[in-house]
């Protein structure tokens, strides 16, 4: 996220319905269901194991799309101190009655998912 012209300042246009999603050192791949919460973008997240957020939380999401394709990829949660207030918001994930930034990135697919241990894998749920 370090590279300004990765970042997307709007949400992707042809967003699927349903995305995977995954929170960053958890095992195991879920999903999020595209939506709506307070008139912006929303990825609400179907999962248990989504992450504790205090008031001053660091817990974030990530949209993650194919820098060749402009393909979206899927939703990464990071569980660490957020960026900077002046990057650019896409969005929120929702999860209960908790939500949080969602910030998006364009990546080398190839250089960040191992087709043996492919990134967001096949949803458990």
């Amino acid at each position: 996220m370090t590279n300004a012209l990765a970042l997307l300042t709007d949400a992707p246009r042809g967003l699927s319905d349903v995305l995977p999603a995954r929170v960053v050192g958890k095992p195991d791949t879920t999903r999020v269901i595209r939506g709506t919460a307070e008139g912006q973008l929303a990825l609400i997240y179907q999962d248990t194991t989504f992450p504790k957020v205090d008031n001053d939380s660091s817990v974030y999401g990530l949209l993650v799309v194919d820098d060749s394709t402009d393909r979206v990829l899927g939703l990464l949660v990071y569980e660490s101190p957020r960026p900077p207030k002046n990057f650019p918001t896409i969005g929120l994930v929702s999860h209960d009655a908790v939500l949080i930034p969602l910030y998006g990135v364009r990546v080398n697919w190839a250089g960040v998912s191992n087709p043996r241990c492919p990134l967001f894998g096949s949803p458990t749920s």
